[in-house]
């Protein structure tokens, strides 16, 4: 692992940020969000000192992440709209697609379920010009949830099938699951429970404990 302290010393800033910045992802993956935030901060700082906006502009959506998981969704929308609109302006249209589609999560779980609607639908129209399918199957999963969270049960169950098939093509067995698992709410949600189960056992054969892994759930 490389030591921050022995970067700090060297006076690369750029070198130590950037490590800061994978501390911080890596801590997150471990359930630290504290600690997470902390390195993101302080990657923030350097990057800010040497004038680096897009270094600036990852980190913002990384601690973003990290507020939304805490449930402080105007703080993580904050930063993912300052992120956005560098990616925009930078003609960085990947980065800003799969940035919008973060947006779009978290304003399912602020409640601002339409806008969200539209804000996936602009994100897949990306993905799928782009050709980035993984993150076509993620978007598919995301609106599905909205849908779902709409009521608009039917639409919903068209994505989650849609994100099954493709994420068969591309070989994500974990959106797959994802899939499968909306579809069993979907079912739950129109008081088909035994098929509920069924969804949500396939789902738990594609990927086991799905529901306890870090998604957009």
């Amino acid at each position: 692992m490389v030591n921050v302290e022995s970067l700090a010393g060297s006076g690369d800033k750029w070198a130590e940020a950037t490590t800061l910045n994978s501390l911080g992802i890596a801590h997150i993956d471990q359930g630290d969000q504290e600690r997470a935030a902390e390195c993101y901060r302080a990657a923030l700082s350097l990057f800010e000192a040497i004038g680096d906006r897009f270094g600036m502009s990852n980190c913002l959506v990384n601690l973003a992440w990290v507020y939304h998981y805490r449930g402080d969704h105007p703080a993580a929308l904050r930063d993912m709209w300052r992120a956005l609109a560098f990616y925009q302006q930078q003609g960085v249209p990947g980065n800003a697609a799969i940035t919008l589609r973060g947006i779009a999560v978290m304003q399912v779980e602020a409640g601002a379920v339409t806008h969200a609607i539209r804000h996936l639908k602009q994100s897949l129209a990306e993905f799928r010009r782009m050709g980035m399918p993984l993150d076509e199957v993620m978007a598919l999963n995301c609106l599905g949830k909205a849908y779902l969270k709409e009521g608009r049960l039917a639409r919903a169950a068209a994505c989650y099938r849609q994100a099954i098939e493709l994420g068969e093509e591309c070989g994500t067995r974990y959106e797959a699951a994802r899939a499968e698992f909306g579809l069993g709410q979907v079912a739950a949600a129109a008081g088909r429970m035994t098929e509920a189960k069924q969804h949500w056992e396939r789902a738990d054969e594609r990927h086991p404990n799905l529901t306890r892994t870090r998604g957009y759930f």
